[in-house]
């Protein structure tokens, strides 16, 4: 999925995920105050009033594009 506009969306790190959530939030904060792009394994689902969430399973930085 490629985001071109800023958004705020819930992630929620799943039991089955890859790597233990201290390491996936850090992934992301550090990606996000650096401007690094993310490749973010999810799954889609919606809570019980109907709100979009998205379960992560795996992150990885992505590396600077040159040029």
């Amino acid at each position: 999925t490629e985001v071109f506009n800023p958004q705020t969306i819930a992630l929620v790190i799943s039991p089955d995920a890859k790597q233990p959530p201290d390491q996936i939030k850090a992934i992301l904060e550090n990606c996000s105050e650096n401007g690094i792009e993310v490749e973010i394994d999810f799954t889609p689902t919606k809570d019980r009033f109907g709100n979009e969430k998205f379960f992560v399973y795996d992150v990885k930085p992505l590396p600077k594009k040159i040029g």
